[in-house]
């Protein structure tokens, strides 16, 4: 949802595409068969336009900067028990 896709970007301070076409992973799979075949480079790839909404990074860094710290706390709460 645009509210998650936000966060992320926010949170990991850079900028995240939602692409319109649904079915990423296996595009993804193909893409990895045809450079195996040698029928593509990740170049060609690369380089191609994807449409879809594009979410930047909003949050002030104070903000980030105390999410991120709890988020540290709470995994250093759960991994040292």
């Amino acid at each position: 949802n645009d509210w998650l896709m936000q966060f992320i970007s926010d949170v990991c301070d850079v900028p995240v595409l939602r692409p319109e076409y649904r079915e990423m992973t296996a595009l993804g799979a193909a893409a990895l068969a045809s450079f195996g075949l040698g029928w593509s480079s990740p170049r060609v790839w690369a380089e191609r336009e994807i449409a879809g909404r594009r979410f930047t990074p909003k949050m002030p860094k104070a903000e980030r900067a105390k999410l991120r710290a709890g988020w540290n706390k709470a995994l250093n709460q759960v991994l040292t028990r």
